[in-house]
């Protein structure tokens, strides 16, 4: 039986999991079991993600434990850690994530304790392995960036906060808008800002905030942020995406001490074709599209990686990409399960598009 080894970022002592290439039926039929339970009824790429995670899991962590979901009713699921494994950061992929949680956990409401440490599928447990790493080496944060957005200018982070929103949000845009991640950083041309979405198998928001009212327009007015205001403040697709670039600009002149517009960077799973589509739309309503970019999970994780110079950076860029962009590495066991391969999806989508 071929065992692998991988080394956990946070130091644990190597674990020890099985290869799921093994033909062995029996072994198959014990990672599948180990994988635990999913959601069949959940979209393609949802259930896909969640598989890869629970793989990550069993396979990877060597836990052979799944929790449940939280709420009044509580199911067994594969991507679901124990309490026990929770409360031992298991979650996180780095030492630098969990302390980056950690802090933004002490300053108050905005990131959810039980998503965060339980669910290995979560939008913000990713944000927070991504961004974990760079909140602690600002000179790669740097690099990493100058990479993804095209921008070798940039050659400091000064500052970064998860799940951003503004104390008095009344002084600012008078809503409930919170960006991902909100970084300082310096180029250039001087300090600027840049506001970061991730997703994962999440869609962008459908609740649909009214935005087109004074704060926002009054924003577009000495801005020139968007080339027409009508279709921006008033397209349902594109209304998480305005808040969030709204929100980051507004806010330059207190956080960087000059009114500038802000940089946005969307980051999505390969696969996630709507969330791109609506960020290339959202791209094409910019005055000034260059200040937007849109990279693919993998292209992220690949320029944290070719960015890395220590060791320990190479460490935290491998263990990511196995966590969330190595789903090459679950795909046997993927396709012992039988569910539908994400390549075939799209292979079929194509060929129905040319009849």
């Amino acid at each position: 039986m071929l065992i692998r080894t991988v080394q956990a970022a946070d130091a644990r002592p190597n674990c020890r999991s099985v290869d799921p290439h093994a033909s062995d039926t029996r072994l198959n039929t014990r990672l599948l079991d180990a994988i635990g339970p999913q959601r069949p009824t959940e979209p393609l790429l949802a259930r896909r993600v969640r598989f890869h995670q629970s793989w990550y899991r069993a396979a990877v962590l060597g836990i052979p434990q799944y929790g449940h979901t939280a709420g009044r009713v509580q199911r067994p699921m594969g991507s679901v850690l124990t309490d026990r494994d929770a409360l031992a950061a298991r979650n996180f992929t780095s030492p630098c994530a969990r302390r980056l949680y950690e802090r933004r956990r002490l300053e108050g409401w905005g990131v959810d304790p039980v998503r965060c440490t339980k669910y290995l599928t979560s939008s913000q447990a990713l944000t927070l392995n991504l961004l974990g790493p760079l909140s602690e080496y600002p000179s790669w944060a740097a690099r990493v960036l100058g990479r993804v957005m095209e921008r070798p200018d940039v050659y400091e982070v000064v500052r970064l906060w998860v799940e951003f929103a503004p104390r008095r949000r009344s002084q600012y845009l008078d809503d409930m808008t919170r960006i991902d991640a909100l970084i300082e950083m310096r180029t250039s041309r001087g300090a600027e800002l840049l506001a970061v979405e991730i997703k994962y198998s999440d869609r962008f928001n459908s609740r649909q905030v009214h935005i087109d009212r004074r704060p926002y327009r009054d924003l577009a007015a000495y801005t020139g942020l968007w080339r027409s205001v009508n279709t921006a403040l008033q397209t349902p697709q594109v209304n998480q995406l305005v808040r969030c670039h709204a929100l980051a600009t507004i806010m330059s002149n207190d956080l960087i001490g000059k009114v500038s517009t802000a940089n946005l960077l969307v980051v999505h799973h390969t696969e996630d074709r709507p969330s791109r589509r609506v960020a290339e739309d959202y791209v094409g309503y910019l005055n000034d599209p260059a200040i937007a970019h849109v990279a693919t999970l993998d292209a992220f994780v690949e320029a944290l990686a070719g960015t890395a110079v220590e060791p320990r950076e190479r460490l935290i860029a491998a263990n990511l990409r196995v966590r969330y962009t190595a789903e090459s590495e679950s795909e046997a066991a993927w396709r012992m399960s039988g569910d539908r391969s994400l390549r075939v999806k799209h292979r079929d989508e194509r060929h129905d598009s040319k009849r």
